[in-house]
């Protein structure tokens, strides 16, 4: 993994790395606890609000996860939303969209030399899709019609809880991106 982080921080700043494996905002909390052989990247997405494109949501995190006995990589946005469910959903689409789009002139994001460092690893890209995660007060809509039309059209899969996610490990991050557990 430390040359797949070697290769993130050629495309994100720095101050985006976190410290270590969770995310704290507005009374939410995301954290992941890997267990043995398990590796985790945690980024936070806010430095690159001045680099965002107008009119496009950024969620709150994004975490790159290798669970045990997967060959792909778990890729995790993370929205810690105090109430607005529906506009969380927005925030990880269009972060989802940016960063996942190949080579966005943008952002300069998404670098085929992340692919070659993971693959490198033995790891095969990152499933081609994503799990979207939304803390959040309370509320959670199980919107299945909104959710599927994320899966179809860019294979997010949205998993939402209340409160706080902690100490979770990357196995069960991969199970909630297969639509195993």
């Amino acid at each position: 993994m430390q040359a797949l982080r070697e290769q993130l921080s050629r495309i994100f700043p720095e101050e985006c790395f976190l410290p270590g494996t969770r995310i704290e905002e507005n009374r939410r909390v995301f954290s992941i606890k890997p267990d043995a052989g398990e590796a985790v990247i945690g980024l936070k997405l806010s430095p690159l609000a001045n680099r965002w494109p107008e009119n496009h949501g950024i969620c709150d995190g994004l975490f790159v996860c290798k669970a045990q006995n997967c060959n792909h990589l778990i890729v995790t946005l993370v929205e810690l939303k105090g109430g607005d469910v529906s506009k969380a959903m927005n925030q990880i689409r269009d972060t989802c969209h940016l960063l996942c789009k190949s080579a966005n002139p943008v952002l300069q994001i998404h670098s085929e030399d992340v692919i070659d460092a993971a693959e490198s690893l033995n790891i095969k890209g990152h499933g081609k899709g994503a799990l979207g995660v939304i803390v959040a007060r309370s509320g959670l809509a199980q919107n299945q019609k909104a959710k599927k039309l994320l899966w179809d059209r860019y294979r997010l899969r949205i998993w939402s809880k209340t409160g706080k996610l902690e100490a979770i490990n990357c196995s069960l991050l991969a199970g909630k991106f297969a639509g195993t557990n």
